[in-house]
């Protein structure tokens, strides 16, 4: 028994000392598979497809951190930094998903590609701005589309805000402060289409309220294809 107690703390040092991280390990494993091809060349290349196969399982498992180090061991410099980025993006995707936005914007900032670093925080922020504005959150929503790379891509994401808040107004009968929320509205078509919409829904509440004069007013003021409909149904009830 004395003897294995000296021998056991022996061999528990020489486990530790040979034990190399999670990466180096793959990495080693996947030269030995390989290191019996005599081309340099056609060595060099297995060795890419094989740790390209072994980072697609570490980042379909979430393992980042891993594959991000197994990368950094492939030959190829564009296979190489084309990984690093996808696997980048896949991080940033994730916690984005996870709610953890400031988190995901941070990895994705390391992605070098600019197209895909643009387009990535973008879809980082719509993903922010959807969660801000369901919980109805409509200015601090509104903060962060402004920091949408895209032009169009900002707009558009600024006037389905105001969407929202138009549709959360009208709901409660607040007629005139839709409108003001309307004339926001970056999109001329989309601007004009919502107020018609919001006095619509006010002409309706007021014929329904038999408030027909009132009614009138509010479909004089509209300017699209509704007011000629309105006035036919206005009129059955209403003559000045």
């Amino acid at each position: 028994m004395k003897k294995i107690k000296i021998i056991l703390p022996i061999l528990l040092l020489v486990i530790t000392v040979g034990c190399s991280s999670k990466a180096e390990k793959i990495v080693k494993e996947v030269k030995d598979r390989v290191e019996k091809i005599d081309d340099k060349n056609e060595r060099e290349d297995s060795l890419d497809v094989f740790l390209l196969r072994e980072i697609e399982i570490l980042a379909n498992s979430n393992d980042y951190t891993t594959a991000k180090e197994v990368t950094n061991s492939i030959n190829n410099n564009y296979a190489r930094e084309k990984t690093i980025d996808a696997i980048l993006k896949e991080e940033s995707k994730t916690l984005a998903e996870d709610g953890k936005y400031e988190d995901a914007k941070i990895i994705a900032k390391q992605i070098d590609s600019e197209y895909t670093r643009n387009d990535q925080i973008d879809n980082i922020l719509k993903k922010q701005i959807k969660t801000l504005a369901e919980d109805a959150k409509y200015e601090d929503a509104k903060t962060i589309a402004k920091q949408i790379e895209s032009e169009y891509t900002r707009n558009d994401q600024i006037d389905d805000i105001l969407k929202k808040q138009i549709k959360l107004l009208v709901k409660d009968g607040k007629y005139e402060d839709a409108k003001t929320i309307a004339k926001q509205i970056e999109s001329e078509y989309t601007r004009n289409d919502q107020i018609d919409d919001i006095l619509e829904k006010h002409f309706n509440k007021l014929f329904k309220d038999e408030k027909y004069k009132e009614a009138k007013e509010i479909v004089n003021e509209i300017n699209g294809y509704k007011k000629t409909s309105l006035l036919r149904k206005l009129k059955k009830k209403y003559t000045e």
